[in-house]
């Protein structure tokens, strides 16, 4: 029995010394995915910020860590000190992973707007959960009113920000370069004289992998349940808008692989008004499109090639080496809406459209230097049903129907006006007449 009581009492000493150490290889393992989490943004050329550990505090059970994000602005002269954030995180260490809580810090740049506006609390926090090859971070944004004042015409003017809570969940998994992000945002109102914004609940998913430096496969679901937008001249509002979209890699076997970008935007309804005279009243309508073509290498190319130059000071040097691959991802770019389905009070439009250049480097580069000359490498078609009902309603398409006639070109089956028009080496041909 003593040799039994012995043994057992050895090990327990042995799985309390081992769940005392974990914690503390938990914080080193931490502290080392932080590290190389850090440097990995900060090597993406495509990063717009720069993130540094200010200070690492870490005991065995715990650690406090300051990290600060700067952008990254190439206008900013030497002796500027560039626009950051800090971010203080709490971090306690478990057996197998950390949990740990964040909140930014209130800096010399930002205190005089945060103790005025915000009671000097900034309305951003942060928790969530790391382990060996993954990361669960969950942000939130505590609701705020503003009323700013600025100055007008007439003296000064006020009005009200009012921004909803919000909370967002990043899962990321290390190993695979893989992420999924769930959101909420409860929406926002904002006023300011005769002028208003309101946008209502919002939803988001998205899912995503890295494919390479520059490219990540993804699908996302956006859902806003209202926006509503008006002056004293114009109003637009709509309700239940939906976008979903896609990005992956076709694999063309022996060819090189090509990107490929699918798209679908549908609302429940939408108003426009001018003057308080309605301008156009949509129904249910739905808009699906896709854009391939381009290579993997001739994306990648241009992305990087695009990250390396200043927009706003573009040299001759740089213009010669962006143009060729910009001109090489216009070739090889097709644009398909393959599903048009716009309805309105007064009828529907409904059909497809394709667009696409053809044309050599050399025409395409040149043309890109007078926009006027593109229309002789456009290739267009596309095939519409115009509800008759519709045309008679609104000028433009009356304007069509018009010149359909005359040149003896229009069709029409049963309640529909039919336009099918061709566009090639900058000649159009509608209903099979050429114009």
């Amino acid at each position: 029995m003593n040799k039994l009581t012995t043994g057992i009492l050895a090990g327990v000493v042995l799985i309390g010394a081992s769940a005392a150490y974990m914690p503390v290889k938990v914080g080193e393992t931490v502290q080392t995915q932080l590290k190389q989490a850090v440097q990995s943004v900060n090597e993406q050329p495509s990063s717009a910020f720069q993130i540094d550990i200010t200070d690492y505090q870490k005991s065995a059970y715990s650690s406090e860590v300051i990290t600060r994000i700067a952008l990254k602005d190439p206008m900013l002269q030497a002796d500027q000190e560039p626009t950051y954030i800090d971010i203080q995180h709490s971090i306690s260490h478990g057996i197998n992973k950390a949990k740990f809580t964040s909140k930014a810090l209130v800096n010399d740049q930002i205190k005089a707007i945060v103790d005025e506006e915000f009671n000097g609390q900034i309305p951003l926090h942060f928790d969530g959960e790391l382990s060996a090859d993954t990361a669960i971070i969950n942000t939130y944004l505590v609701g705020f009113t503003l009323q700013p004042e600025s100055q007008g015409v007439n003296g000064p003017t006020g009005g009200d920000i009012e921004v909803k809570p919000a909370i967002f969940r990043l899962n990321y998994n290390q190993a695979t370069n893989h992420y999924t992000l769930n959101g909420a945002w409860n929406g926002a109102n904002l006023s300011a004289d005769n002028e208003h914004l309101s946008l209502g609940n919002l939803k988001i998913k998205i899912t995503g992998q890295q494919l390479s430096d520059y490219i990540w496969r993804y699908q996302s679901n956006l859902s806003l349940s209202q926006f509503d937008f008006g002056n004293e001249i114009f109003n637009l509002n709509s309700q239940q808008i939906n976008l979903s979209d896609n990005f992956d890699i076709q694999e063309s076997g022996e060819q090189a692989n090509t990107i490929a970008y699918n798209s679908t935007l549908s609302l429940n309804s939408l108003s426009a008004k001018q003057f308080q005279q309605s301008l156009i009243e949509m129904k249910p309508s739905q808009i699906s499109y896709s854009l391939n073509g381009p290579s993997v290498g001739s994306t990648e190319a241009l992305i990087e090639a695009s990250q390396n130059v200043n927009s706003e000071q573009m040299t001759q040097e740089d213009a010669q080496v962006i143009l060729p691959l910009f001109t090489n991802f216009l070739q090889a770019l097709n644009l398909d809406i393959h599903t048009l389905n716009l309805v309105t009070s007064d009828g529907s439009i409904n059909g497809n459209v394709n667009l696409n250049l053809e044309g050599s480097s050399e025409e395409l580069t040149q043309a890109m230097s007078f926009p006027p000359l593109m229309a002789n490498f456009l290739v267009l078609s596309s095939d519409l049903t115009i509800s008759k009902n519709l045309v008679t309603k609104m000028m433009p398409l009356q304007s069509l129907a018009m010149q359909l006639y005359q040149r003896d070109a229009y069709k029409e089956e049963g309640e529909d006006m039919i336009v099918k028009a061709r566009l090639k080496e900058g000649q159009l041909t509608l209903n099979d007449v050429l114009f």
